[in-house]
């Protein structure tokens, strides 16, 4: 009965022993993970603020073009601007809907620059200016919406 006890006493022993590491293991693992992420956020934060930053001053600049004296010029120089050129080098910080206005922009372009589309550049631009104070008034509302989540402003 001796050796039996013995036994049961090793295996019990051995189970605490596997129990005890595969709990270190978990632990570490989640410690690191929880690193990881911490270092993710130390390098998003900045460059989501930066992104939000600029999609505002572009909402800015975009609405001291309206109203246009020249629809197709303006649009242009809009478009071309450094602003637009850094929201959409920015994109991948933003969420769907934000992607997606900032798409509808960039479809315009296509529409009144690439003559095989077959739309009439004209009546899509008077669309895109008509259109404009909403698009650029959904933006600033997802804006707000998203950098209350974020904590950035």
């Amino acid at each position: 009965m001796t050796s039996d006890s013995g036994l049961v006493v090793g295996i019990f022993t051995l189970l605490g022993v596997i129990v005890s590491s595969g709990v270190n293991l978990v632990r570490g693992y989640l410690s690191n993970r929880s690193q990881v992420k911490l270092e993710w956020q130390k390098y998003i934060q900045p460059n989501l603020f930066k992104a939000y930053d600029g999609l505002y001053k572009f909402i800015s600049v975009a609405r001291g073009l309206y109203p246009p004296s020249e629809e197709r010029k303006e649009f242009l120089e809009l478009i071309n601007s450094h602003h637009f050129k850094e929201v959409s080098g920015n994109m991948i910080f933003f969420n769907s809907e934000i992607r997606g206005i900032i798409k509808e922009f960039l479809s315009v372009y296509d529409s009144i620059t690439d003559m095989d589309l077959g739309s009439d550049p004209e009546e899509v631009l008077h669309r895109f200016w008509r259109n404009l104070n909403n698009l650029l008034n959904k933006l600033e509302k997802i804006i707000e919406k998203q950098t209350e989540k974020l904590g950035l402003f």
